[in-house]
Formats: structure tokens, sequence, C-alpha cells
């Protein structure tokens, strides 16, 4: 990016040159990221540097002495000096399994290719104690959110953790190893010491960068989102652009709210997520309202002062059986806003690893692949967009695992059964088989069958006598092997 806050342009097609152009003369296993990029959750202090690797948390004694202390944990330190070195951190296995693939562009080239070449390749000359001040931030202040999407959790939702204090941490989950859904729930603080910390160091921050993106939650709900907001505007000579994250799932006077400061931000951009169409988008985001979803997407998309829009797709097993009608409705969208959007990022769901798209048999997988590539010249794609597309094709019918460690595919879909029977018992009006369709409700059917089989008595760690018989019948149909 350059200092006036516009983006680094890679002439459309050279994504696939720019590891061994710039990346690889630093090391094999860079990335800019890890530098120059960070997301920051104050609530509950914690960092990352992309979303791919868990957060690390920060230190909150480092913090009271350096606010730089919020992006330059030990953890990242250690990290960039794996990449120095030419190492692949662990925690990056989701760029190193894409380029795996077909040798598919990851990540780490769209995220480090937005900086001027030359600051990319002047990393390498800084001591790795170096206090780096990031050029690209997003922060969430707090975790206040209307939403509690699938494959969210009570970390970054505030309606998760009202559900989970009501009914309980969900059970018989054991593949899920981060325990997601199964500890007593997160207790963010908003006052925490990380956000006085970033209100110390924003006037150093704020003459860095060339983005800042709010994300939440849901920042629109949020108090200190309007606060910062009105930061913002206040600065005639803003130096970065802003970028805003949102469900889009709040009321008309919200919006307006919003579009009204945007008359004051010299570049705003906003970000949504959505993968699924229509009913079965609603069942995988709980609180989404599809119609006033898409209402609000236009209603950016129609404003002069929203210069572009994104939408982000977690593609996991449930968004598979309607990403075809999605990607048609979106082309569609596209073919009237043109260069406004929405753009398309396609990112592979890996956590909870019993969501994984590579659930489903790859008969079922190959068959969506062949329906999504039907309507892929309909979409009209930029660069970025056509790798992602293509990536997400070539994982879906070749890769085996969704991580290194991940458990067999039969254990991971008795997590899936047993997670979504308790989200319809305690979601009333969440009913599979009304809304996906005959295809996957039968698959889905194999898998409750299964379930009634082995899935209790896996979870206590051993089966019943006739468990094995009842199990093979439901493999096939199921996808399992063996």
């Amino acid at each position: 990016m350059e200092k006036n806050g516009k983006k680094h342009e890679v002439p459309p097609g050279q994504s696939h040159l720019y590891a061994s152009r710039v990346l690889d003369k630093v090391s094999p296993s860079f990335c800019a990221a890890k530098w120059l990029n960070t997301t920051l959750w104050l609530h509950s202090g914690l960092t990352s540097s992309c979303h791919h690797p868990l957060p690390q948390p920060i230190d909150p004694d480092a913090v009271e002495k350096d606010p730089a202390k919020l992006h330059n944990t030990d953890h990242k330190i250690q990290v960039r000096r794996e990449m120095l070195a030419g190492k692949r951190p662990s925690e990056c296995e989701y760029c190193w399994k894409i380029e795996e693939v077909a040798g598919a562009v990851s990540d780490r080239t769209f995220q480090s290719q937005i900086y001027p070449d030359e600051e990319v390749l002047g990393l390498k000359e800084l001591s790795d104690q170096f206090p780096v001040v990031p050029r690209t931030l997003e922060v969430a202040f707090d975790s206040v959110c209307q939403f509690a999407c699938m494959y969210c959790n009570q970390a970054v939702s505030s309606e998760w953790m009202r559900e989970i204090r009501l009914n309980g941490p969900f059970q018989d989950l054991p593949t899920d190893k981060d325990q997601n859904y199964t500890r007593v729930p997160f207790r963010g603080n908003s006052d925490s010491p990380y956000v006085e910390a970033f209100w110390r160091w924003w006037p150093t921050l704020s003459q860095h960068l060339v983005e800042l993106r709010i994300t939440g939650g849901e920042p629109l709900l949020s108090p200190r989102f309007w606060k910062l907001m009105s930061e913002i505007v206040k600065d005639k000579d803003q130096p970065f652009n802003l970028a805003v994250n949102s469900n889009l799932g709040v009321g008309d006077k919200v919006i307006a709210r919003l579009l009204g400061m945007a008359e004051n931000v010299r570049h705003l951009e906003v970000y949504t997520s959505c993968e699924a169409f229509g009913e079965q988008a609603e069942y995988i985001r709980d609180g989404l309202e599809w119609g006033r979803w898409h209402r609000n997407l236009i209603r950016l998309l129609d404003s002069p002062h929203v210069k572009k829009v994104h939408i982000m797709m977690t593609v996991n097993v449930m968004s598979l059986f309607s990403m075809q009608e999605f990607l048609q409705f979106i082309a569609e969208i596209k073919k009237v806003y043109r260069y406004k959007g929405p753009y398309l990022s396609m990112n592979i769901l890996r956590h909870p690893t019993f969501f994984s798209p590579l659930l489903l048999p790859i008969r079922m997988r190959t068959e969506i692949v062949e329906g999504i590539r039907q309507v892929r010249d309909q979409l009209e794609l930029v660069d970025f967009e056509q790798h992602h597309l293509d990536r997400l094709l070539d994982y879906l019918v070749t890769a085996q695992t969704a991580t290194y460690d991940d458990e067999p595919h039969d254990l991971l879909r008795i997590d899936l059964v047993s997670f979504l029977k308790q989200y319809e018992q305690r979601r009333k009006n969440k009913r599979f088989a009304q809304v996906f369709p005959p295809a996957a409700v039968e698959w889905w059917t194999s898998l409750v069958r299964n379930y009634e089989a082995t899935g209790r008595s896996y979870s206590l760690g051993h089966q019943s006598p006739d468990s094995d018989r009842q199990a093979r019948e439901c493999n096939e149909l199921a996808g399992n092997p063996g």
C-alpha cells in the first residue's frame, strides 16, 4: 500500500508469480503479514496477523510498558525468526496446504502483495526485536453481536455467550479440541488494559496506517465503534483507508447513521459475510434474515460514499449445498454494480474441523464442483477472486484433510451430528430437513443413523456389541472409509 492509503496494485494475472519474484527473495516461507498486518481483539487480549492461525494472548504487563507490544508479541517475534530462517511455522499450515494443492496461490501472497515490493523486501534487514508499527490493522473493541453463527463462538459473539450461559456448554464434542462450544462462557472485558493501550498507541498508529479495519462482534452495535468513527471524521487529513465489517443484520437507522458519517470519510469499504443462499444461509448464520441482508447489501452498493463492498465466504460443509445458487445470485448483482463489487473472498473453514467441507463424500463434492464451474464465467471475477475460486475447487476434489492433525473423518462426522442435534434443539427454528435439498437430507439421514449406532458410545470410549454392523450399513452413503 502507498502512503496515501491506496493499495499497491499487482497487474492482473501476476499473483502466481509474486512469491518467486518477491517473497522467495526473503525466504521460501516468508509472509509480510507477520510484520505489517495485525488483528487485535482488545476485549479478550488476543492478536493474530491473519485469521488462519489461532489467536495468541497478549501480555498485559508488556503493553502497560509499551503499547506496541499489542502487535509485537514474543510469539510473533519467534514466528518471524522462523520465517526469516526459511522454516515453515506450523501455525501457518493453511497456506502450506493451499500451496500443496496444484500449486495454488495462498493467502501469504495476497496478504503480502498489497504492500510495495521495496517495503516487503526491506523487512529482512530489520532486527527481529524491532518494534514494527503495522501498516494494516483490524481491531475489535468488544464482542457485541446479535448473531450466533454455527461456526462462530462466544469469544467473538455476545449472542453465543448468552446462549451458552442460558443452556450450558454443548456436550459430547471430543474433536472440538479448542473447546469452542464446550467450555464455560468466555468473559471479555471492554475496559481491559488492551483497550487503554490501544488509545495510547493510536496517535502513532493513525500516522502509519494505510488501512484501518474495524470488526467485532458486530461493530455497528458497539458504542466504541461510533466513538472511533467520530475521531476519524474529525481528522480532515485522514491518511488511511477505512474498512468496516458488518453482518448487515442491523436496522435501517443504523445503516443510515453509517452512511451519514461516511460522507466525511475519505475512502470507505464495507465487508460482510455470507456463503450460502436463502434459508440455508439463515440455518448456518443464526440471526440472519436473508431479505434484510440483501436489502442492506444493495443499499451500500447504491451509496456514493461506499467505494467497494466485499463478501467474505466461510466455506463449510453446510454451505456447499447452495453455493452454486449463491454465486449465481452474486453474479447478477455484479453485472449491475461492476467495479463496486461485491468482491468475493472464499475462505476454507478449518476450525472447528467437524465443519470442514471435506466431510462430504468425494462423489458429492465432485458434483458440487462441476455445478460451480458452470456458473464461473458468469461471475466476471477479478484476479484475486479467480485464484480464490480455483484453489477452492481444487481443494474440494484433491485435499484429504483440513489440518495436518485431523481426526478421522468418521469421528468428525459423528461430532457434526452431535453438534447439529444440540444446535437444532437450542434454536427451535432450525430444521435441516426443511431447508436443505433431498441429496443433502439423504446424506444427513445416513449420518444420523451412524451416530445413533456409534456416536454416544464413541464419546464414552467404547461401542455397543452390534454397533459395528449398523455403522457399516451407513458408511458408504455417509462417505466414511472402510
